[in-house]
This record gives structure tokens, C-alpha cells and sequence, in this order.
């Protein structure tokens, strides 16, 4: 057990320095999107680059994914995507298997995270979940996302489940 251990400990620590360089790498790029494309076209540019920082990170993670009836998702559409959350590896995994552009609900205490925080805060709504109106806000700001033909992501459980019972 000790040697599967430590190729944890190891792995856990290179896929964080492989995170952190991939994001060094992206934030500038997001910036200049963010500064330059108008908002209407900023979404669907910085969706190409979670695209590509979502690629890299799974060919630096070495996580195979297939896609199973893409068929049934037209790109030009607009649509509501409800998944499960049960990684870390969800986020970037969404990203890389959907081509639509879609925003994310995402909890407020990620815009906390240094870089990834102010992306986050550019990309997606986020919602404070303890407070009512501000749920009641989001919800408004995924309503005008799809009035904009921006598909959203929803992940009903609001964290991420950990085992196989429903939350």
C-alpha cells in the first residue's frame, strides 16, 4: 500500500504544478480577450481558450474521455446542460466534450482563487448560496446567458458528490 501511496502523493503534486503553469499560461490570454473582443464575443473566444487549457490539462493528466452521442448536441444551439460534479476534473472535462459555448454556476467562494478567480468572475455566474437575493439574481443572469444564445451549466447538487448516493 505504501507505494500506491506515494505515486499518489507524487502525481497530486505534479498535476497541481501542471494546473498552476497551464493557468499562468492562460490567464494573460483570457485577459487580453477580456480587454479587446467585445462581451458578446468575449464569451465565445474564452470558451476556445477553456477549450484548449481543458485539452492540455487532460493530455498532461493522462485522462482518456470519450463523448457519447455528440449527435444529439447541435453547437449552434442553445441549450441547458445539468450534469453530476464528482471531481476536480469535471470542470476542465465539460469544457473539452462540449463545444457549445455555455457559462458555469459557480459557487462564489471560487472567485477568492487568485487568477482563476478573476477568469471565473469574467466566464461564469456565480452565486452566493446563502443569500437569496443573490440566487435570485443569478438566475437572471443565466436567463439573459441563454437570451444571448449562451448555453449554461448547472450542477443541481452544488458540490461535488462523493459517493454513488444521490445528494
Amino acid at each position: 500500500m505504501f507505494p500506491a501511496r506515494v505515486l499518489r502523493l507524487f502525481f497530486g503534486c505534479y498535476a497541481f504544478l501542471v494546473f498552476l503553469l497551464l493557468l499562468f499560461i492562460a490567464t494573460p490570454v483570457y485577459l487580453i480577450v477580456f480587454l479587446i473582443a467585445p462581451d458578446k464575443q468575449a464569451a465565445h473566444i474564452a470558451h476556445k481558450i477553456s477549450r484548449a487549457w481543458a485539452f492540455l490539462l487532460s493530455v498532461f493528466f493522462f485522462q482518456p474521455y470519450r463523448v457519447r452521442n455528440k449527435s444529439f448536441i447541435d453547437p449552434n444551439k442553445t441549450y441547458v446542460f445539468v450534469a453530476n460534479h464528482r471531481s476536480q476534473l469535471d470542470i476542465p472535462l465539460f469544457a473539452r466534450a462540449c463545444k457549445n459555448t455555455f457559462r458555469f454556476l459557480a459557487k462564489a467562494e471560487l472567485k477568492k482563487i487568485p487568477l482563476l478567480g478573476y477568469v471565473i468572475g469574467r466566464l461564469y455566474v456565480t452565486v452566493n448560496r446563502s443569500d437569496r437575493m443573490n440566487r435570485t439574481r443569478s438566475i437572471e443572469l443565466l436567463k439573459q446567458s441563454l437570451e444571448q444564445n449562451i448555453s449554461v451549466f448547472l450542477c443541481p447538487e452544488g458540490t461535488r458528490n462523493r459517493n454513488e448516493d444521490p445528494p
